[in-house]
């Protein structure tokens, strides 16, 4: 697919759909590096509606990834809104959000949700799914989990057995049970304990197993035997180069990005973007933008800037794996639906791309997007 056609779709995409917004913990501090402090982030992941980041001990912040023209003068790029802190947990691990749903998982593995339940999507068995759920709200009390992505239809996580489960919107099989009803409680995938890890996007989820090897479902209305090689698409079926070995998948609207045992990334996109060679550590894929970051821990984007989100300082595409402004060194990085965040080696925390989301714009006020990583700053306790 020509490079302009993909960032045309994928931009459209972008507006609606999910992100998954990818990103590794943080490695503890090698000889030379900082000494992390107690407010460092220790993971972020960026959303449409909400970014949220945990930090030391394991406190977890969120926040709208736009000013509302608050504060701004004309001309100048936008910031975030403050910070709030959700709840007074400190025992958070891992949090993923996007399209108006949060999860987290805490220190003993239980797993929480909260947010839009349009479809059941925060997965705690209510029967009203068009509710908004403000606090969050333990998912399958009594199980453990160790991952969960949210998706733009529906949410899926893996057990600390490597059981499966997904649930929310199912109108195009996301959920992965072999039919197209909504779950508003986890549903078991299969029989299999050997999944590694999940993403879930717009219309599409794909699993790697503790093997490497690549499973996907959804895409289809019900009945639909047009993909997964004739199977059916509302239940797992290998998918991608069998002669890979996967560490990770991330998806961005339906189009898949995932990074192999050798350290390479391959996309199913377009094969007029250069990746770069085969050094990459962890990546995060969403919107218009591929973001990676290096062995030596050095970030790169590629793809669509309309919003700024390849951190370059400019508005320009890239088709090539381009270095992003700010901090020389980082741990994590997570791509949202335009806008990104990432974590330096000190532990802060820096967001840039489409702050300025055209429904926060007005008359008086005209946010620009910060093409450059913005700091994120805690209020003051």
């Amino acid at each position: 697919m020509p490079l302009k056609r993909l960032l045309a779709v994928v931009f459209l995409l972008g507006l609606i759909v999910s992100g998954c917004g990818g990103g590794d913990s943080p490695s503890p501090n090698k000889p030379g590096e900082s000494v992390r402090t107690e407010q460092d982030f220790m993971s972020i992941s960026a959303g449409y509606s909400d970014i949220c980041g945990i930090v030391t001990p394991g406190a977890l912040w969120c926040w709208a990834p736009n000013a509302n023209g608050k504060g701004q003068p004309r001309h100048q790029a936008s910031g975030p809104f403050p910070p709030t802190q959700v709840g007074t947990e400190t025992t958070w691990t891992q949090v993923s959000t996007q399209n108006e749903v949060i999860c987290g998982i805490r220190q003993d593995n239980s797993l929480w949700c909260w947010g839009s339940n349009l479809g059941g999507r925060v997965g705690v068995g209510s029967d009203n799914t068009h509710a908004h759920i403000d606090k969050p709200k333990q998912v399958m009390p009594g199980s453990e989990f160790r991952s969960v992505d949210v998706g733009d239809e529906s949410v899926c996580a893996v057990s600390t057995d490597d059981s499966l489960w997904c649930w929310g919107s199912n109108v195009h099989g996301t959920v992965g049970d072999g039919t197209n009803t909504d779950a508003s409680s986890p549903v078991r995938i299969g029989v299999d304990t050997s999944w590694a890890s999940v993403s879930s996007g717009k219309t599409v989820a794909c699993a790697v197993d503790t093997k490497g090897r690549e499973w996907c479902w959804g895409g289809a209305q019900q009945g639909d035997q047009s993909k997964n090689g004739g199977s059916d698409p509302r239940v797992p079926a290998k998918s991608g180069d069998s002669s890979i070995s996967w560490t990770a998948i991330d998806l961005s609207g339906d189009y898949r990005c995932g990074l192999d045992t050798s350290s390479s990334l391959h996309c199913d996109f377009d094969d007029e973007i250069d990746l770069g060679l085969n050094s990459w550590a962890s990546f995060g894929f969403g919107g218009t933008a591929l973001c990676a970051i290096n062995k030596v821990r050095t970030l790169f984007c590629v793809g669509g800037n309309d919003n700024g989100s390849l951190g370059t300082g400019n508005f320009n595409d890239s088709s090539s794996m381009i270095k992003v402004a700010g901090p020389d060194q980082w741990l994590s990085v997570s791509v949202g639906e335009g806008e990104n965040c990432g974590i330096d080696r000190d532990g802060v925390a820096w967001c840039w791309g489409a702050t300025a989301h055209d429904s926060n714009k007005s008359d008086k006020v005209d946010l620009i997007d910060p093409s450059t990583p913005m700091k994120i700053v805690l209020p003051k306790s």
